[in-house]
């Protein structure tokens, strides 16, 4: 029997689809009722996510990658918000 021990840590594609599917499970689970609530609580999902990267790896590499991601939404994301499918 193979276990996930066995298959090795999550490809890059695979981690992503993990955390999308994360992330529809935790706006579910928050009962959002109005569109403009989802940032507040994402930005605490990120907060939440740079403490365990605070934790693992020290304070100066949490705000270096969450300061990665803010400049690749930047330059690469675009003025406009990206149509996702619905998440509830």
């Amino acid at each position: 029997m193979t276990t996930k021990q066995d298959v090795g840590p999550a490809t890059p594609d695979e981690s992503e689809a993990l955390a999308i599917n994360a992330v529809r499970q935790y706006l579910s689970d928050c009962r959002l009722t109005e569109h403009d609530q989802m940032g507040n609580h994402l930005m605490k999902l990120c907060s939440v996510a740079a403490l365990f990267i605070w934790s693992r790896e020290g304070p100066e590499i949490a705000a270096l990658r969450l300061e990665g991601a803010a400049e690749f939404i930047r330059q690469r994301m675009g003025a406009k918000s990206a149509h996702m499918e619905k998440l509830q």
